[in-house]
């Protein structure tokens, strides 16, 4: 199964600035819209969520994990669909 283009953008990212992010980041959860990069972060993948839901009010993808699990082609990380409403979708 393909991955969403959103989630590729995600990866494709945290790949091109490893560095930096784990040095900012370190084992923190992280949120990524591609094309745009780390939108916000937090220790607890649950409370990441929904502050990224009370403060976002575009409608957009964002992929939620860790840097080692935005790396690991094999792990599914998860997507958060924003809504301008501020509804989500998973």
């Amino acid at each position: 199964m393909q991955e969403p283009v959103e989630v590729k953008g995600a990866r494709d990212y945290v790949g091109r600035y490893e560095r930096e992010l784990r040095a900012k980041y370190g084992e923190e959860y992280i949120a990524v819209v591609s094309e745009v990069g780390v939108i916000d972060y937090g220790n607890d993948r649950d409370e990441l969520r929904k502050k990224i839901l009370k403060r976002t009010h575009l409608s957009t993808r964002v992929t939620l994990g860790t840097i080692d699990d935005m790396l690991n082609p094999n792990f599914i990380v998860e997507q958060v669909e924003l809504h301008s409403n501020g509804g989500s979708r998973r």
